[in-house]
């Protein structure tokens, strides 16, 4: 293609910007088959054209990734040629087939190509494979091509980008994992931000799998306040949201069909219709706990700091090697009232001197008695009464995530109700930062010690005594 033919098309291009600037009347003209059949895209389609960061949360199914992440590629790649388009995804291998779409249509579509000119040939000047593409009348050479498609671990540092489009980077072993939800958070703040170009837009769409999935992080930041929407499968009357592609009756077979499954699944089941599909994690787990039941700002009551009565400290121990992150984890629980209190949390990494810490956590907070779980941990009992520790050895029965949802009980009560409150000086803890972690993400945390502590000191000091024996190991050993 001649330089002359290139200026041609950019003269072609500037004449036909009333409709290359808006999505529905490209994809109406060169891509029908693309989003117009989808109403919902509509809606998203007045937030992406003023915001420069936008978070699109829609259910699986919903065209998201053919409306979004191809059509707007080539919308942007066909009014200008030096335009720099970044696609992410969880890997580079899950955006292969959007890389294939965009060049078969930037190479074959016959009324694009007769309105723009040629963006792909068999020159040397283009490019166009799964990992990168490269349109003739580009600017850039090929260390910054027209599309980059790029994992979420990519090397990016090198490349800048006016658009950047971030396709399912989150999945369930991402959602469900502190680790890789810390990661993916940081990479949009350190890494994906820093790269997009001034006046650019960063695009990201997906669909909810958590409370926590890292797309929380998104919703809750300021650079995306007014950019963002979100659309469940049924509307607030139970219809569906996309007639083109789902009936509401179909929708209500797919949520029951999740929902009929065995108790073991429960927590699956649950968060895959009413996160994925109704993008409302909230409601994810039976089991889960929300962090409106603790939050200061919300529920102000469920904070004292007055200081309780009748002080108890509750362990779960865990001992940790060179090999292991495992920690021990212990609350100390007192009485205002009717209410139960959870006054300090401890979380500690023991491989030896395991009775001094405990012993330090309980003097620490003036405690009267320590109980401590010994299904691991058998003899430790001992060795704190051995040190003139009050001490009371717990065996701890049943499931472990069951008895711990028990805590929502307290949790969601009120003050006035007898629920458990929080004393201020928790926030002055080393260790509540780890018990806010295990809350959080609950039943799907990858260690839960504090908690499994404060079960079985609330089911103590409560006197429940539901699936809890008290053992004085001395009767037993002499």
């Amino acid at each position: 293609m001649t330089s002359d033919l290139i200026a041609q098309a950019w003269q072609c291009a500037q004449e036909r910007d009333s409709v290359l600037d808006d999505t529905r009347q490209f994809c109406e003209r060169y891509l029908p088959d693309f989003i117009t059949e989808y109403g919902w895209y509509h809606n998203a389609d007045e937030i992406i054209k003023s915001h420069s960061h936008v978070l699109i949360l829609v259910p699986p199914g919903w065209g998201k990734t053919r409306g979004l992440t191809v059509a707007e590629s080539i919308r942007r790649i066909v009014k200008d040629r030096k335009h720099r388009v970044g696609l992410f995804s969880k890997s580079q291998a899950k955006s292969t087939n959007y890389m294939r779409a965009i060049a078969g249509v930037l190479k074959n579509n016959k009324t694009i190509i007769d309105d723009f000119g040629v963006f792909l040939d068999n020159s040397p000047d283009t490019i166009a494979n799964t990992e990168k593409v490269i349109v003739l009348g580009a600017e850039e050479t090929e260390t910054t091509p027209t599309i980059s498609n790029l994992g979420m671990s990519s090397q990016v540092e090198s490349l800048r980008f006016d658009t950047m489009i971030l396709d399912d980077a989150v999945d369930r072993e991402t959602a469900f994992s502190e680790a890789e939800v810390s990661r993916f958070i940081s990479q949009i703040k350190l890494t994906f931000l820093p790269r997009l170009e001034p006046g650019g837009q960063f695009i990201i769409i997906g669909s909810r799998f958590s409370a926590m999935d890292g797309y929380h992080w998104l919703l809750n930041n300021p650079l995306f306040r007014g950019g963002t929407f979100v659309t469940a499968a049924l509307d607030e009357n139970g219809n569906t949201t996309i007639p083109e592609r789902f009936d509401t009756e179909y929708l209500l077979r797919v949520r029951d069909g999740l929902k009929a499954t065995e108790e073991g699944d429960m927590v699956e089941s649950s968060m895959d219709w009413d996160a994925r599909y109704m993008q409302n994690p909230r409601a994810g787990s039976e089991m889960a706990f929300m962090l409106d039941w603790i939050n200061e700002t919300t529920n102000p009551d469920k904070w004292t700091s007055e200081t309780p009565d009748g002080m108890t400290i509750g362990i779960d121990p865990a001992y940790s090697t060179a090999k292991t992150a495992d920690y021990t984890g212990g609350v100390c629980i007192g009485m205002i009232g009717k209410n139960p209190v959870l006054y300090d949390v401890m979380e500690a990494k023991i491989s030896s001197g395991f009775a001094q810490t405990i012993s330090s956590f309980r003097r620490r907070n003036n405690a009267v008695n320590t109980l401590v779980e010994t299904n691991n941990a058998k003899t430790l009992g001992d060795e704190l009464r051995g040190m003139g520790e009050p001490c009371r050895d717990i065996m701890a029965r049943g499931n472990k995530l069951m008895r711990i949802g028990n805590l929502q009980h307290y949790f969601k009560k009120t003050k006035d109700q007898g629920g458990l409150l929080f004393h201020t000086n928790l926030k002055s803890s080393p260790s509540w930062q780890t018990f806010l972690k295990e809350y959080i993400y609950f039943p799907e945390a990858k260690h839960e010690h504090i908690l499994d502590a404060l079960e079985m000191t609330m089911t103590s000091v409560m006197k429940g005594g539901a699936g809890v024996v008290m053992v004085d190991t001395r009767r037993l050993f002499g």
